[in-house]
């Protein structure tokens, strides 16, 4: 079974469960979405961890992924940690997509100015997997 990490804000985190049920509405989808959110139980607690306890954290759970799914919203383009997912996956050969929130005008971030951004939704990501050619 392939698998997508899910990267996102903390202030998109609400789409993440739109994106966990497509796996519902679409039986013939053979992945599995990996996400800090079931790793990290209380995301108030990530303000006390430093730089290097947050990448050892994310690192397993990229490097268990063959792709990554960069969500675009309103301020993705302005964090690090997003640019720090997208270097890691990037350096470890994974498969990258870009899908932008619904109702959001943001930009992607400076450091894939040439990768097709998809809006968000379960018809694009069938489209994603049939040129990664997982389906």
């Amino acid at each position: 079974m392939r698998k997508i990490f899910i990267s996102y804000v903390k202030e998109d985190e609400h789409y993440l469960s739109t994106i966990l049920n497509w796996k519902k509405q679409d039986q013939n989808l053979n992945i599995e979405f990996i996400t800090d959110r079931l790793l990290i139980k209380n995301p108030s607690d990530n303000s006390l961890k430093t730089k290097t306890e947050i990448e050892d954290l994310l690192k397993p759970l990229i490097d268990a992924s063959n792709a990554i799914l960069l969500l675009v919203g309103n301020d993705t383009h302005n964090k690090p940690w997003i640019e720090w997912e997208y270097n890691y996956a990037q350096n470890h050969k994974l498969k990258i997509a870009l899908m932008q929130i619904p109702n959001s005008t943001g930009n992607k971030p400076k450091l894939v100015p040439e990768q097709e951004m998809f809006k968000m939704n379960l018809k694009n990501l069938r489209k994603i997997m049939i040129s990664w050619k997982w389906l």
